[in-house]
C-alpha cells in the first residue's frame, strides 16, 4: 500500500487574485497525483474560488471565528488540523499559523506571491506590527 504525502495549503481567502488562482492551480494538478492526499485551510469562507475549490472533491478546512485571526477557538482548531498533515504550505503570511507550525514542529514551505519586497525586518514588521502596538 502506498503511503500518501499529506500536504495542506494556507490561504486567508478564495477572493479571485493571482495568488489565489495560482495555489487553485496547483491544488488541482497535485490532486491527480495519486502519492499526495491534498487538503486547505481557508481563513474565511468567501470569494470567487471557494465554490472552485470546494468542486474540487478536496477536505477543505475553515477557521471557525470568521474574519478573527486571534482566537483561541482558531488556534485550537488549527493544532487540531495540522497534527494530521505531513507538510503545510502557508501561501498568506499568518502569525497564528506561524505560531502553530513552530509549536508542533511541522514541516512547513512558505510562498511569499506578489511583489512584496520583504526582507527580515519587513516581514517582522509585517507579521508582529500590528500585535506590538
Amino acid at each position: 500500500m502506498i503511503t500518501r504525502m499529506k500536504i495542506l495549503h494556507f490561504f486567508w481567502s478564495g477572493e479571485a487574485g493571482g495568488r489565489e488562482n495560482l495555489v487553485y492551480q496547483l491544488m488541482k494538478e497535485q490532486k491527480q497525483d495519486n502519492e499526495l492526499n491534498i487538503a486547505v485551510l481557508l481563513g474565511e469562507r468567501r470569494g470567487y474560488y471557494i465554490p472552485l475549490i470546494e468542486a474540487l472533491n478536496i477536505e477543505v478546512f475553515y477557521l471557525p471565528s470568521q474574519g478573527k485571526e486571534l482566537s483561541i477557538k482558531n488556534i485550537v482548531y488549527i493544532l487540531r488540523v495540522l497534527k494530521n498533515f505531513d507538510v503545510i504550505h502557508l501561501h498568506s503570511p499568518n502569525l497564528i499559523i506561524i505560531f502553530v507550525i513552530i509549536l508542533t514542529n511541522s514541516k512547513s514551505i512558505f510562498t511569499f506571491h506578489g511583489k512584496r519586497n520583504f526582507t527580515s525586518k519587513s516581514i517582522k514588521d509585517y507579521l508582529f506590527g500590528k500585535f506590538l502596538k
